[in-house]
């Protein structure tokens, strides 16, 4: 029987002939001085980014042709910056923290769910061992989802399900991101809270618990699962994924561009309630 292996990992290789710069620093709250952990920096739509760590720190490096493209440094809860590479680059050299501004944000009101009358499974229901999607020699930021339908108003998530093929990671930590829906593809972030999650189990079906996070959904969204920590490179992790199924789009890095395979799919799950 054969087997169809999806790894969505990029290996950027550079001459050193080109010439390449290297950020390095520090995300650090602007009013705490406190370091700000898993911040999504990188080259808009390069494919060239990185995740801070949970101390803040952070190296990428860019090859020089693109000192005069635009950088992105974003984190929910935080104001996002932009930046001329080159002009980030002869910032960091001079002091090398990176300061973050708190975003103002206007908390939705947290509505009591009680035992809601009806159930419901969004996603893709099936998964098949035959289609394997996951991480292995990813670059930190990459994520990759699906676009969940949602066919009732004030759709409250309650859990976030998927299957485990194999897994060697004991150092991987994940990131879970809900987006709007912009012209088919994942837009901004809709849920202004970091879903951190590990998943150290070798194999069989893991649940997330979503009700702390109180997220209600009243149009279709997508979820992704962001690589945000990773200590070993050789560590991997992999899914079962479905034949067709909904859209699965990815991206190689943070502020990356959007891609999609059209053929295979992600079997992951969110159940509801409305």
């Amino acid at each position: 029987m054969k087997y169809w292996f999806l790894s969505f990992s990029l290996a950027l290789l550079f001459s050193p002939a080109l010439g390449q710069i290297t950020l390095t620093g520090t995300t650090q709250d602007v009013n705490t001085n406190q370091p700000v952990p898993y911040v999504n920096i990188g080259v808009l739509g390069k494919n060239i980014g990185t995740v801070s760590g949970p101390d803040g720190t952070f190296t990428l490096e860019i090859p020089e042709e693109y000192t005069q493209d635009t950088l992105k440094v974003s984190s929910i809860g935080y104001e996002a910056r932009l930046f001329l590479v080159a002009n980030l680059a002869q910032q960091l050299q001079s002091n090398p923290t990176l300061l973050m501004t708190p975003k103002v944000i206007e908390l939705a009101e947290i509505m009591v769910k009680g035992d809601l009358p009806n159930t419901t499974v969004l996603g893709n229901r099936n998964h098949t061992e035959m289609v394997q999607v996951g991480f292995r020699g990813a670059s930190l930021g990459h994520e990759v989802g699906i676009r969940y339908k949602v066919k009732h108003p004030d759709t409250f998530l309650k859990s976030f399900s998927g299957y485990i093929l194999s897994n060697t990671s004991e150092s991987m930590r994940f990131r879970l991101n809900f987006y709007e829906v912009k012209k088919g593809w994942p837009g901004e972030k809709i849920v202004q809270q970091n879903i951190i999650i590990s998943l150290n189990q070798e194999e069989g079906r893991f649940q997330i618990d979503l009700t702390p996070y109180n997220i209600s959904m009243d149009e279709d969204f997508f979820c992704t699962i962001e690589l945000i920590e990773n200590l070993n490179e050789e560590e991997a992790i992999m899914f079962a994924g479905t034949f067709g199924g909904k859209k699965m789009p990815f991206r190689e890095t943070s502020q990356g561009k959007w891609d999609t395979y059209r053929s295979f799919s992600l079997g992951f799950q969110i159940e509801a309630a409305y």
